[in-house]
């Protein structure tokens, strides 16, 4: 096997563990999904038409999961169901490993205390970042962010915003 052929089905891999949360079963839709799974054949290897295969599947599956009526396509009001239901999901996986991470005194859920006490870890390995954007913004370090300094960053800002999702 030739190393580009390894690198395309690597990159066919990587793209099949963004595509298929679904064989992760109980787990996010980041994990690899199992060997087995992608083995569709069983004989102890993947090839580029198994994961060609589980793409296709996994997308029919999302499609069909999103298709509430059942009747082929997608409405705009079930397309903003199944992206709620992500999202709602992804939500709830971040809320687990917050509680999971942050509370102090293991009772389950998150005291102010608990939550600020966290804050305070996170400002000592990436700064203030309040502060840090100010100095961003006070672009003539008077001290103060005038109207014009406001306006010039959130120009920038969009426009970044903008390249991230081009």
């Amino acid at each position: 096997m030739t190393t580009t052929t390894k690198t395309l089905i690597l990159s066919l891999l990587i793209g099949t563990v963004a595509a298929t949360g679904a064989l992760a079963k109980g787990h996010g839709a980041r994990e690899m999904p199992a060997f087995e799974a992608l083995d569709a054949d069983g004989d102890g290897f993947v090839t580029e038409a198994e994961i060609t295969a589980q793409r296709e599947a996994s997308r029919a599956e999302r499609f069909a999961t999103a298709d509430a009526d059942g009747n082929g396509e997608l409405t705009r009001d079930e397309i903003i169901a199944a992206a709620t239901e992500r999202a709602g999901e992804r939500a709830a996986r971040r809320a687990d490993k917050m509680i999971e991470h942050l509370d102090a005194d293991g009772n389950g859920t998150l005291s102010a205390a608990e939550l600020e006490k966290a804050g305070e870890g996170r400002k000592g390995k990436r700064g203030d970042r309040a502060a840090k954007m100010f100095k961003k913004i006070d672009t003539d370090e008077d001290g103060k962010i005038s109207k014009e300094e406001y306006e010039a960053a959130a120009e920038r800002f969009k426009e970044r915003r903008g390249k991230k999702r081009d």
